[in-house]
């Protein structure tokens, strides 16, 4: 209802976006799945196995706990709501897959924390004494890699995004664009458009009919800043309502920032000064506007 009155539209505008993006990969647990075991470490093979056997552990317990004390308590309740609760987020979350990050686990949290808990609140058994060995051997495997986490950043390609922020508050950009417009948009002062629609309502249309280029025209954006992947790789073209080879000829490199260094991916974030098309350029020449239909520079 809030978002309704807010945005018109009954379902948020990112959620619209993420369930578009699904129809191009299909379903999957496996993000979901993966997020759910770096709740425990690393997602290597260390933790994977670990997890599973807390897993098995509990619901093992779980069951022999309900067969003794019987379904009708309080603690039985809330034990088979928190199983029921994981279960549903990661079959959501399955139709949900794409771009998922690591915040969205937040949802797991508690619900998992009991299952896997709520189940040795009796005195101490084999299976409580497997239990608490286990959870020793995650612990000290996670204190390595929170060591590993704090000496080598997760994102190190967002500096070079806060660095594209500054230079266009610099040279008085307020006309560009990027997928990935946060970091870029808050450093260069809150004027660069969302092109993602995760929060821009106003693209869906666009993203969803695949009219994006007529976006970026009508918006008379000039710059486009974000990484190479989004135009070379071709899923998020096809995704993104821009897999157009009009469109994407009328992009010309104008700075790249980490080229030389890991970067996303082994990927460039570049600034692209963007042609605009002949249909605008015809629109502002009739308007009596300044002509800014070859390609836009640095000022």
């Amino acid at each position: 209802m809030k978002n309704y009155m807010i945005s018109g539209q009954i379902l948020h505008g990112s959620a619209v976006v993420k369930a578009h993006w699904m129809t191009f990969s299909g379903p999957s647990p496996e993000p979901i799945l993966d997020k759910v075991v770096a709740l425990f470490g690393s997602v290597d093979i260390a933790t994977e196995l670990g997890a599973l056997v807390l897993m098995v552990v509990s619901i093992r317990a779980g069951s022999r706990w309900l067969r003794r004390e019987g379904s009708g308590g309080l603690d039985a309740i809330i034990w088979v709501g928190s199983a029921g609760a994981v279960l549903a987020y990661v079959i959501f979350y399955s139709f949900n897959s794409e771009a998922l990050q690591h915040w969205y686990s937040a949802h797991l949290i508690v619900p998992l924390f009991l299952l896997l808990t709520l189940p040795f609140r009796t005195p101490v058994s084999r299976d409580g004494r497997l239990f608490a060995g286990v959870v020793v051997a995650l612990l000290f495997l996670q204190s390595f890699t929170m060591l590993n986490f704090l000496s080598n950043p997760e994102w190190p390609h967002q500096r070079y995004m806060l660095e594209a922020g500054r230079l266009l508050a610099e040279r008085g950009i307020d006309n560009a664009a990027s997928w990935n417009a946060g970091i870029i948009g808050y450093y260069q002062g809150g004027g660069v458009t969302n092109l993602d629609g995760l929060v821009n309502d106003d693209l869906l249309p666009a993203i969803l009919e695949g009219t994006l280029p007529e976006y970026i025209d009508s918006r008379g954006i000039g710059y486009i800043v974000d990484f190479d992947r989004m135009i070379d790789e071709a899923r998020y073209p096809r995704r993104g309502g821009y897999e157009d080879e009009v469109f994407l000829s009328r992009l010309e490199v104008v700075e790249r920032f980490d080229a030389v260094s890991d970067g996303w991916s082994g990927l460039s974030l570049t600034v692209w000064a963007y042609r605009v098309s002949l249909l605008r350029r015809s629109s502002l020449q009739r308007e009596g506007q300044c002509a800014r239909s070859v390609i836009l520079k640095w000022v």
